[in-house]
């Protein structure tokens, strides 16, 4: 079992606090709705507002941030200040498909980088879209999906990823090619929350429960095992650093009542616990 403590936060919050990448010591994050991306290598921290609305950090270094935006995986050149579109291709693909939607969330599966649309106003009623991004081109992998989520990596060729709307959290197998081989139902959240992001720890998978204050601890075969409380409504994301032992958590303050703030007045902040199994 896995039990957390308080290690530090970040008290400048966010709207939607997304997109945590977690590498030994090193973190950056966004806010979707105010187009902020954040960094912090444990000593200094740094914010860097887009004119692209940032969703994901799938890398990071001292120059540059590769992410995903509502145009697609762009290059952000952090001494420049300049975004700049990483894939040849001329159109973002989500166009294809009409106007509304946004990216969402995403992450790495071996060799490829998958990122997911979804609709803004009505993911009800319009369903998500979720791309490989490989070499120059984008392909489309899925579009059976409302709100693609969680992108947690299990091997080279299989990734979790969750549909936040109906609660379903989905084993997508891809071929060598980066195209869909099977999607099997992996787990279900159909009690309080919705999932969002998450990651591997060990043999276990955490991910992030909208407006449960939790965060959900599940085997490899998707077996839940135990929940992770939070000090916030809203986690959004969740990312562990091997180095330290410590797990990143984003929240988001958006859509909180005056009363919710009142009793969970961390939310929208980023906060770092010590984790440990036993």
């Amino acid at each position: 079992m896995l039990s957390i403590t308080k290690f530090y936060q970040y008290d400048i919050p966010c709207k939607l606090g997304e997109g945590l990448y977690v590498s030994e010591r090193n973190a950056a994050w966004v806010d979707i709705e105010s187009n902020v991306v954040f960094c912090s290598d444990g000593k200094s921290f740094s914010s860097y507002l887009l004119a692209n609305k940032p969703t994901v950090i799938y890398g990071f270094n001292d120059h540059e941030i590769y992410l995903g935006t509502d145009v697609g995986f762009i290059t952000f050149d952090r001494e420049k200040e300049l975004e700049v579109n990483s894939v040849s291709s001329s159109y973002c693909p989500y166009k294809l498909s009409g106007s509304g939607y946004r990216s969402n969330d995403g992450g790495h599966c071996g060799e490829y980088r998958l990122l997911g649309f979804m609709h803004q106003n009505s993911p009800e009623r319009h369903t998500g879209y979720i791309y490989n991004i490989s070499g120059d081109e984008y392909s489309l992998i899925d579009n059976d999906i409302s709100i693609p989520n969680t992108f947690v990596s299990l091997s080279d060729n299989e990734i979790l990823v969750s549909d936040s709307l109906t609660g379903e959290i989905w084993l997508f197998e891809l071929d060598n090619y980066g195209q869909l081989k099977s999607k099997t139902l992996w787990a279900l959240i159909d009690s309080i929350g919705s999932p969002d992001g998450g990651c591997k720890v060990g043999d276990f998978i955490l991910i992030a429960l909208w407006d449960a204050s939790e965060i959900a601890v599940f085997t490899r075969d998707g077996k839940p095992v135990q929940r992770l409380p939070m000090p916030v409504l809203r986690p959004t994301n969740c990312k562990f650093d091997h180095l330290s032992s410590q797990l990143w958590v984003t929240s988001a303050a958006t859509g909180l009542t005056p009363d919710q703030l009142a009793e969970y007045p961390d939310s929208g902040k980023t906060m770092i616990f010590n984790l440990r199994t036993s």
